[in-house]
Formats: C-alpha cells, structure tokens, sequence
C-alpha cells in the first residue's frame, strides 16, 4: 500500500513524503533501538545501551519519534519495551521525594 500511495502522491503533485523507518531509526537511535518485521515494530528505550534515564531531550525525542512512527504506513502495531531492570530510570543524582517525616497525620473524626 505505501507504494501506491507514494505513487498516487506523486501523479497528484506536491506533498510531504512519509518518513522512512531507516531515517527515523538512525535519527533516534541515541534513544531507541527500533527493528521491524512484517508491520511489527519494537521500540527498546535506552541510555548508552542501559536503562533509559529520564530527561529533557528523551521527553522531546519520545513525541517527535511517535509521530514519525506513527506516520509510517508501514508500521502496523507498536511493541514499547526498556533495556535493563528499569522501564525508566532517573538521570544520575536524582531521587523523587518520599513522604515527609514530619508531615502531620490527618486527624480522624470520633478520635
């Protein structure tokens, strides 16, 4: 089908081309490894081939990369996966805030 597509676009006259699974592949691959077969597409997010760790440019690259992908009227159904024991890990020197220690207990009524 997307060669009759690119066909029909092209007897039609200007148009913007669909993105190509090679482009976006290399053009994402410091944020994911991308392999497709038969319209199956798998997604492994990583770090240096580790754990993808969370930050600014892995959130820009996340939306840019769906819409490519998306795009791609070759790709037919999208697999996410992670590297390692962590689907996402914080950048190196992040925690996340526990609960306080010394926040006060809600009261309970009849106490």
């Amino acid at each position: 089908m997307p060669e009759e597509l690119d066909d029909w676009h092209a007897r039609s006259g200007g148009y913007v081309r669909r993105p190509r699974f090679e482009s976006y592949a290399e053009k994402y691959a410091d944020y994911f490894v991308l392999r497709r077969r038969d319209g199956i597409i798998e997604l492994r997010m990583h770090t240096d081939d580790g754990p993808a760790r969370f930050g600014f440019a892995a959130h820009n690259a996340w939306g840019q990369a769906w819409q490519e992908i998306g795009n791609d009227p070759d790709n037919e159904v999208l697999i996410l996966t992670g590297t390692g024991e962590h689907w996402l890990a914080l950048p190196p020197g992040s925690a996340l805030p526990g609960p306080s220690r010394t926040a006060a207990r809600p009261s309970r009524p009849g106490r």
